[in-house]
């Protein structure tokens, strides 16, 4: 992750901490209860804003979300820009440590239409086959094509 993408997350939290303090501190004076009522849901509305959730894809244990709107615009935000900085083309992966536990956890992004490299490997020993079977030169240099498509990070055909 970079500088940067870790300072603006810090700082957004830092931020949401002192608010949170902030409608703490005038919850507990009574007299101040409709200005608390309509300064937290100010702060629901910054910070979820037009939140929705939309499964995409359930496949066995994986699932796919698309998630819009609120604080979570934000935090893709960080995401897309640090997948371009990388230079990646497939996908980018982000390590997390649990700060009790210290155990890892690796946060995965990928372009649509990218493939994982399990699915790579799947395709690729698929070709493997057919390059056995392959009787004729055009139909194994159509496969070996499809070898440097995938060599590219590109989608077969």
């Amino acid at each position: 992750m970079s500088v940067y993408m870790i300072a603006c997350t810090v700082l957004l939290f830092l931020l949401i901490i002192a608010i949170l303090k902030i409608v703490k501190l005038v919850s507990e004076n009574a007299s101040y209860q409709k200005e608390n009522e309509e300064l937290a849901n100010k702060l629901a509305k910054a910070l979820a804003g037009d939140l929705s959730f939309e499964t995409i894809l359930e496949e066995g244990e994986t699932v796919g979300v698309n998630v819009k709107g609120g604080v979570v615009h934000t935090f893709c935000g960080f995401f897309i820009n640090e997948f371009k900085a990388s230079g990646a083309t497939n996908f980018l992966e982000f390590g997390f440590s649990d700060a009790e536990t210290y155990e890892r956890y690796i946060m995965t992004i990928q372009k649509v239409g990218a493939l994982r490299p399990t699915d790579k490997i799947s395709e690729l020993v698929s070709i493997c086959g057919e390059l056995v079977k392959a009787t004729d030169n055009t139909q194994k240099a159509k496969l070996m094509s499809r070898v440097h498509k995938l060599a590219g990070g590109q989608v077969n055909d």
